[in-house]
């Protein structure tokens, strides 16, 4: 049974970043570009710092995907816990 568990969770964590990479090769950035143009302006986003964040999040994807399980698993374990934080934080529910 526990190899059976870890073949399954070594599938189901590794799903998130072939979805993200799937989305992101469908991403055309540059109408993106285009089309929040005055945005962009004002956060300061201009084309190659978003083609720098577009590279930098396939990057990130291809390093989650070659991560070992128990690195993965704690990976997911940080952004649980952040995750956590964030919502705990008293200043995020205000009426």
């Amino acid at each position: 049974m526990p190899r059976r568990l870890e073949r399954l969770a070594n599938v189901v964590l590794r799903v998130p970043p072939v979805v993200l990479l799937d989305l992101l090769y469908r991403w055309d950035v540059r109408a993106f570009a285009d089309a929040g143009r005055p945005l962009a302006d004002q956060l300061q986003l201009r084309g190659a710092r978003l083609w720098s964040l577009y590279y930098a999040g396939h990057l990130l994807c291809l390093m989650v995907l070659v991560l070992p399980l128990l690195s993965l698993v704690q990976l997911y374990l940080h952004l649980l816990a952040l995750l956590l934080l964030y919502l705990s934080h008293p200043g995020l529910h205000r009426p």
